[in-house]
């Protein structure tokens, strides 16, 4: 038995060195609360500044309401905000902050001085405070607004200031945070210093991507697509999507934001990062922002002191929608990758001399011998060359009805005279390309002309000025997956039976869903049962995967049972695995009527212009691009 008077009360310093360790993680959480501080009490004009990483010096200076003299001391006690006055006021808290534990916590493991005036006062009030303790208050000549600085940060927990990493790891962090509440908070001007150097400045009442743009020095000027706010049910949406072109190999510059206030969700970042699957490669993640304006009272921000976690009071709603309308932005933004051979041209050329000694040059007539002129490669082929009876790669996989007709509709444009004009065709039912650098395209297939092929691999083919370059496995690739998916999701996957049943065991901690975990399996194609409380039986399994892959399939969607958000991920990648298999290959000669087939199938696809890895299917080369690479336009 517990001997008397072994628990004792807390003193109030030691209460407070204990709550400051939850608020005060890093400089960057300090920054964060005193700049998200400002952007409260409506500052339009925000200056940070930081030494030695914000471990020695932090200052944040703003134009905001400034504190009233009567309320200076009172801001550094916990549990005092201006933000909220009882519980309830959680159902319309639109505020970043709403504690009342940061500037205590602060004020108890650092030195703080604050000047502050508001616009009624005639003076400021100056404020010194070290370890929590006020020394000094009095009232001074100031602007409207407040100037914050924190020196010596941890400077009475040693044992805690040593587990501060180094000064430039603590400085990125700091970066990260001062960029995305510079992103969000569009409106209010930022300038950040970094040992008396200027990192960045932006200007105000700019658009998310032109805020981008503005931090980055326009490095991101026509690869992002600017969201403006939708409503769809209960959420507003907006910020911007970055197109296929300038995907990362981190998710650094992924930007999540609830009612303008910086979160990390897992939740929206798999449905964005879900919705963007089909259009990137593997390894590779997509650039957005996202902010989601929601009412209060459906999410709760109380999760973490730190205040970066948030929950949702209905995440399966929320998923669908922004899943949704991701993708559909998606779709519209989705561009055809350009050549960029002229710029590679320019720059090797940069390094070739001025000028040339003709007489260096090999006699024009013997540049091309006889024999190398009249012998064609034997995988290249043009549209007059192109096999037509030759045995082809097997049709089994093509799909849609082929019309008996298709192969005479393949090359629309065969009149040498029409090749550069389809201006006077009628446009009602096609798309005009704008084949301008940097624009976006969404066109049908069936819309272009057939050149010819390259080593049995590149159909080559051409509309308006532009040659679009179609890499037949990867549109096949294309073509077979979504026909995989959708039979799934149709419900229309045939099943194979096993000769011999298979059993898989269960993990305890999943085996609560056993149940659950049959259902789905029977929706992918499996007949599946249970064997014992923590085993299953499989006897039949999806007929487009052998006994391998499907058990394979079968033991993944199990062990992430929990992580199921849409079709499984896990299948999605075996489906596409399975499509590049079935699919055709590089340096498989086609027929003109397989050719026109695959240009057909890829019109009916939701996702046309990538595989299922994310893979470019067609490269753009421009008419500019072209004249770029003969010197005809400089």
């Amino acid at each position: 038995m517990m001997n008397k008077n072994q628990i004792k009360q807390l003193d109030d310093k030691t209460i407070s060195l204990i709550a400051a360790g939850e608020v005060v993680e890093s400089p960057a959480s300090i920054v964060k609360e005193l700049i998200e501080n400002s952007i409260d009490a409506k500052a339009t004009s925000i200056v940070l500044e930081i030494r030695d990483g914000g471990k020695s010096y932090i200052r944040v200076t703003d134009d905001g309401f400034g504190i009233d003299e009567a309320d200076v001391e009172l801001a550094f006690k916990r549990h005092t905000t201006s933000k909220i006055t009882s519980f309830t006021d959680f159902c319309n808290l639109y505020t970043n902050g709403f504690r009342g534990e940061a500037l205590a916590s602060i004020a108890a493991v650092s030195r703080v001085s604050i000047t502050t005036k508001t616009k009624e006062a005639f003076l400021g009030t100056s404020l010194i405070i070290t370890g929590g303790i006020i020394e000094k208050k009095e009232k001074v000549g100031a602007k409207d607004g407040t100037t914050i600085i924190i020196e010596d940060l941890l400077y009475n927990t040693p044992a805690r200031k040593n587990f501060l990493k180094s000064n430039q790891a603590e400085t990125s962090k700091i970066n990260d945070i001062v960029e995305r509440l510079a992103l969000i908070n569009n409106s209010v001007k930022f300038k950040y210093i970094n040992n008396n150097k200027v990192m960045l400045t932006t200007s105000s009442n700019l658009t998310f991507s032109e805020s981008m743009n503005n931090i980055y020095n326009n490095a991101y000027d026509k690869s992002i697509k600017e969201l403006p706010i939708e409503y769809i049910d209960d959420y507003g949406i907006e910020g911007f999507l970055g197109d296929n072109s300038i995907m990362s190999h981190n998710r650094k510059n992924q930007y999540i934001f609830v009612n303008k206030r910086v979160v990390k969700s897992k939740l929206i970042t798999s449905v964005v990062e879900e919705a963007y699957s089909q259009f990137i490669t593997i390894n590779r993640f997509p650039i957005f922002l996202i902010n989601l304006n929601v009412d209060p009272a459906l999410i709760d921000v109380n999760i973490h002191p730190n205040k970066l976690e948030v929950k949702f009071s209905n995440e399966n709603k929320l998923k669908d929608i922004l899943f949704n309308y991701i993708k559909s932005k998606l779709s519209e933004s989705i561009m055809i990758p350009k050549s960029n051979l002229s710029s590679k041209y320019d720059k090797v050329k940069k390094d070739e001399p001025q000028n040339i000694n003709f007489d260096l040059f090999i006699n024009e007539t013997n540049l091309f011998p006889q024999d190398a002129v009249k012998k064609p490669a034997s995988n290249n082929y043009t549209l007059d060359s192109m096999p037509t009876n030759d045995k082809s790669h097997d049709l089994e996989n093509f799909i849609i009805n082929t019309k008996p007709n298709a192969e005479n509709n393949l090359f629309i444009n065969e009149n040498p005279n029409n090749n550069y004009d389809l201006s006077s065709k009628p446009s009602s039912n096609k798309t005009n390309l704008n084949t301008t650098s940097n624009s976006n395209h969404q066109f049908n297939y069936k819309d272009l002309s057939v050149i010819g092929v390259f080593i049995n691999s590149y159909i080559i083919t051409q509309y308006n000025e532009a040659l679009y370059v179609i890499d037949q496995h990867a549109a096949h690739e294309r073509i077979l997956y979504e026909k995989y998916l959708n039979s799934y999701k149709n419900d229309k996957i045939s099943s194979q039976n096993l000769l011999i049943p298979i059993s898989i065991n269960i993990s305890f901690d999943v085996s609560v869903y056993i149940h659950d975990i049959i259902d789905l399996l029977n929706d992918y194609g499996f007949n599946a049962e249970p064997f014992s409380q923590e085993s299953l039986v499989i006897r039949a399994i999806p007929n487009i995967f052998n006994q391998n892959e499907a058990i394979n399939l079968a033991n993944e969607l199990i062990n992430n049972f929990s992580k199921q958000i849409y079709l499984s991920d896990e299948l999605k990648e075996k489906i596409a695995s399975k499509a590049c298999k079935s699919a055709i290959k590089a340096n498989d000669k086609l027929l003109r009527l397989e050719i026109s087939q695959i240009l057909s199938d890829l019109d009916s696809c939701e996702n046309k212009y990538s595989c299922p890895h994310g893979r470019p299917i067609t490269i753009e080369l421009s008419k500019y691009e072209l004249e770029k690479m003969f010197k005809r336009i400089v």
